[in-house]
């Protein structure tokens, strides 16, 4: 059950539950507070006329005072009745301030007006005296409790229209809490789909922590990798452009100089120099299609290859390479090492870098291939020369395509600077990775690892 199944089911059901539960409680509870209220009013009327001539007794028997005892007696023996008695002048014998309503009789009390007996909204007046002076009686019911006052004047029907109000309050703000960040999702949806590759799910929608949190931050993740492919992508065909342009310039002005000259050994020269441009060309074609290949999410077509046969095969090719300047290959692999790979692909990788360490390596010198299975269960192919190496802010980038390191190297490398980002694309489709260092006492070595189930 999903943490977004499992909030809209708790939230719907409480809903619901405190719903019933809050009719009946409040139901339940008026009944009680009204029959209550019924029987204090029976018990009130029944007592009203003993109340009376208990006070009348008083009065008579102990006076003022004996009036003001029996007051406040009567107070605490009726819990829902209150007691008040005032002189011919409006003053409470109990010092008590008379609430508002009833003021209006304490004035017609306090002009003279005749109050024999007053009934009205709960309260019965009283005159009583002693013969020399008049005292105002009054007996009022106590008000019923707020939640009496407050919802029993409603009804059954508006309690069902309060609890519908409360639960639909209570719906609004848990829909609002959904559809936000779902319409958060489709405005940056459109704004992707427009062109903005920018667009983003704002960062408090991003850091919930639910099932919406994290199809925003899904979301986030696919446009920043959308955005970064048609970025590479543009980059991509930026560098194939200026790459392109560099050998059909060059191929051009060689045509145009053989056409004008009249000189068989000058037009042969020039026609050699075109037909080399354009093995460069056809080579840098080559491998910028293996690397469009490359960038595909496919993964590898593995079959188990003899790794110390395959690197025999790339050794001796980089040995008659490197005939004409004296550069020897070494390789140094065990007699039975197989990896788990596309043997076309591990080719490809492995060969660029020898073939580049055969290029940059001096004349009279030797390239060092070793492969051995690694300490971790992968397996580990260097490839070491003894060239100039590389300045050290540039390890990292020598494996981005069309990366240019120094003019010497772009001379010397047809493939256009294309085969070294081959070779880490290529192991990294196979789970592994690439790294280059610059060795002691001058050059380069560059580690190819494949993860232990490849190998």
């Amino acid at each position: 059950m999903t943490r977004l199944y499992l909030r809209l089911f708790l939230a719907f059901w409480l809903v619901v539950s405190l719903t019933i539960a809050s009719v009946l409680v409040v139901n339940l509870q008026l009944e009680r507070l009204q029959q209550d209220e019924r029987s204090e009013s029976m018990r009130a009327t029944r007592m009203r006329d003993a109340l009376v001539g208990a006070a009348n007794r008083a009065l008579q028997d102990g006076g003022e005072p004996a009036l003001r005892d029996w007051a406040a007696r009567a107070d605490r023996r009726f819990r829902r009745l209150d007691v008040w008695i005032f002189d011919d002048t409006g003053r409470e014998l109990r010092e008590r301030a008379p609430p508002r309503a009833m003021r209006g009789l304490l004035r017609r009390w306090e002009h003279g007006e005749g109050l024999d007996t007053v009934t009205r909204r709960g309260r019965h007046a009283q005159v009583l005296s002693d013969g020399a002076q008049d005292y105002l009686l009054i007996i009022a019911a106590q008000r019923p409790p707020v939640l009496l006052r407050v919802l029993g004047p409603i009804g059954p029907w508006g309690l069902l229209l309060l609890a519908i109000s409360i639960s639909g309050l209570v719906c609004l703000l848990l829909a609002r809490h959904l559809s936000r960040p779902i319409r958060e999702l489709r405005v940056a949806g459109e704004a992707l789909g427009s062109g903005h590759l920018d667009a983003r799910v704002a960062p408090r929608w991003t850091a919930r922590r639910d099932e919406l949190g994290d199809l925003a931050r899904d979301f986030n993740h696919m446009a920043g990798r959308i955005q970064s492919l048609l970025d590479g992508q543009r980059q991509l065909l930026r560098d194939v452009s200026h790459e392109l342009r560099s050998p059909l310039s060059r191929i051009q002005v060689a045509m145009t100089l053989a056409r004008d000259s009249d000189d068989a050994n000058v037009r042969d020269a020039y026609l050699a120099r075109i037909e080399d441009e354009m093995e460069r060309l056809n080579a840098l074609i080559g491998q910028i299609l293996t690397y469009s290949r490359l960038t595909d999410d496919e993964a590898p077509r593995r079959e188990r290859t003899d790794l110390r046969e395959l690197l025999e095969q790339i050794a001796d090719a980089a040995s008659l390479e490197g005939g004409p300047h004296e550069v020897t290959v070494h390789l140094d692999a065990a007699e039975t090492l197989s990896v788990d790979a596309e043997p076309e692909l591990l080719h490809s990788a492995v060969e660029n870098v020898v073939r580049n360490a055969v290029r940059h390596a001096p004349d009279r010198s030797e390239v060092e291939i070793t492969a051995r299975a690694a300490t971790d269960g992968g397996c580990e192919i260097v490839v070491g020369d003894r060239g100039p190496g590389v300045a050290p802010e540039m390890l990292e980038r020598m494996f981005e395509p069309f990366v240019r390191l120094s003019r010497d190297r772009s001379e010397a490398s047809p493939g256009g600077g294309v085969g070294l980002a081959i070779t880490r694309r290529a192991v990294e489709r196979h789970g592994g990775r690439v790294t280059a260092v610059n060795r002691d006492g001058g050059g380069l070595e560059i580690r190819l690892w494949l993860p232990p189930r490849a190998a």
